[in-house]
């Protein structure tokens, strides 16, 4: 089958326009109920394998062949990850299997009934969202994911130190500063450099002490 990413929906369902605030809301319930007090890297691979009962499938080349890391199937029972991604970037295979965990999260309602049968099948299930309709799926599944994985309170606590840290090494904000900030905060959080330089970002961390982002 080819890979769906979430792409007809039970009773022809609309997707849901959430706001960036209605999903780290979502985000933070999910995080008090599966990883309630957790603290650094989450173990989002047994939270979605354990508590969701979802199956983790390794496919090899799959990001070669089909251009794309990672899916949710259309029966929202397993998410198919890249085989060299799980086995070589444990950063990105994490927030790729947390960004199809949200795909079942926030939009299960979606998938379909009975699962497209031919390629036929598929494009119609596919095509019945508009371009815009498909880029907030996504956006949407971004947001919870790095909301997830990086959890804003912790965020700021931990990019303070790690600025302050930074600081004494460096002497003023200069470029190289920041990469060694993010890098101290991927490393805590067990994500990418590139997931937390966004959520730095997004969450003003860097204005917040007077460094252009």
């Amino acid at each position: 089958m080819r890979p769906s990413g979430l792409s007809c929906a039970k009773g022809n369902v609309r997707p849901r326009y959430l706001s960036a605030a209605q999903i780290a809301a979502l985000a933070a319930e999910f995080r008090e109920r599966y990883a309630p007090g957790a603290v650094g890297a989450i173990d989002i691979e047994a939270i979605l394998e354990h508590d969701l009962g979802l199956q983790i499938v390794p496919r090899k080349n799959l990001a070669r062949i089909t251009g794309k890391k990672g899916w949710l199937s259309f029966d929202g029972r397993s998410i198919s990850v890249d085989e060299g991604l799980m086995c070589g970037s444990l950063g990105e295979y994490r927030f790729t299997i947390t960004h199809e965990g949200a795909h079942f999260v926030l939009h299960r309602e979606l998938l379909p009934e009975h699962p497209p049968q031919n390629e036929e099948d598929f494009w119609a299930f596919h095509n019945q969202w508009s371009e815009k309709d498909q880029w907030f799926l996504e956006w949407q599944a971004r947001e919870w994911a790095g909301q997830v994985l990086v959890p804003p309170d912790e965020l700021r606590h931990v990019f303070e130190l790690a600025t302050a840290r930074a600081l004494r090494i460096f002497g003023r904000p200069i470029e190289a500063m920041q990469l060694y900030v993010a890098q101290e905060v991927a490393e805590h959080f067990g994500v990418t450099a590139a997931c937390v330089s966004v959520r730095i970002s997004k969450d003003g961390l860097w204005r917040a002490i007077g460094v252009a982002a």
